[in-house]
């Protein structure tokens, strides 16, 4: 699958022979026999081992078919919005969206389109995984949802009309303080 690894061969301990990997590209390291490759397209590797004196030469192969299945949400890894705002998510597919499904749906205008808006009600992870053949991957987003409780005051006597230095008592609603961790009154 598109941005795995695959260990290329064995390891071999205790030798003297010297291994090189060609191509080197997407290899961790050319230099050992059991590396491995993260190639970005379907590669054939070829090994090439020789003895310490030099005289002895051997050589395999070994081809690594790369399934294009990637997935990426182009936003931010965090967006903050207000209650009652909606995000759009931005994915890219290696598919055109094909095999793309987004979670959680209850908040979603869509699980199967690319771009998707989210109206989350509380704070959510929202993933798009991305299913080509045997191939599964996922990205992620967090979207932090941000309110204020009931801002309504009331005055205590609620009344037309106070007479001077009459104490008058301002009040607000109750609100649970778990559901506004960043809250600051002023």
């Amino acid at each position: 699958c598109q941005n795995s690894s695959v260990l290329l061969a064995s390891s071999i301990s205790n030798t003297s022979t010297t291994f090189e990997w060609t191509p080197s590209d997407g290899l961790n390291n050319p230099n050992v026999p059991n590396a491995t490759a993260t190639p970005d397209v379907s590669t054939v590797y070829t090994l090439n081992a020789t003895s310490i004196n030099g005289l002895c030469t051997q050589s395999a192969t070994v081809n690594i078919d790369v399934f294009p299945a990637d997935v990426d949400i182009q936003n931010p890894d965090t967006i903050e919005i207000c209650y009652g705002d909606f995000a759009q998510l931005n994915s890219v597919t290696s598919t055109g969206g094909l095999g793309l499904v987004w979670s959680p749906a209850d908040s979603l205008s869509s699980t199967t389109d690319e771009t998707v808006f989210a109206n989350p009600q509380y704070s959510t992870w929202y993933f798009a995984t991305l299913e080509v053949g045997d191939c599964i991957v996922t990205d992620s987003v967090y979207i932090r949802v941000d309110s204020l409780p009931d801002l309504t005051i009331q005055a205590i006597p609620d009344k037309d009309m106070y007479c001077e230095g009459e104490i008058i008592s301002l009040a607000s609603q109750g609100y649970p303080a778990s559901a506004y961790l960043d809250i600051e009154h002023q």
